[in-house]
């Protein structure tokens, strides 16, 4: 069997003419503000919004840091398809060190938080 390519003698423009105003998505400048060209995946607008709630400070002991909220996000993990109900200790573990990393803000190394 013989392959055939179909070419043309003009390939045309590469892109659609909507994404002439630069890279990536339709109306992103190929430039910043100072004239620079963007690097890949760097923002071009500055991200100005509330301020991140997370991590809150790292408290001596937190009632509500349970066992049934370990287990709540397992069986969180668990309706949106992820084998949670097959976890091992260790599997327990390491979530439990995540969701603890996530919530509370690290410690430094004379016992103060890290900001």
């Amino acid at each position: 069997m013989a392959l055939r390519w179909h070419t043309t003698a003009d390939p045309g423009p590469a892109h659609s003419a909507k994404n002439t105003t630069g890279p990536g998505l339709p109306h992103q400048t190929a430039t910043d503000s100072k004239g620079r060209g963007l690097m890949v995946d760097e923002p071009n607008t500055p991200q100005a919004g509330p301020e991140r709630v997370f991590p809150l400070p790292r408290p001596e002991a937190d009632p509500r840091f349970t066992v049934g909220l370990l287990l709540d996000v397992t069986q969180v993990l668990a309706r949106h398809g992820y084998p949670a109900d097959q976890a091992t200790g260790h599997d327990l573990a390491n979530l439990r060190q995540a969701l603890f990393g996530f919530l509370y803000a690290p410690q430094t190394a004379d016992g103060g938080e890290d900001s």
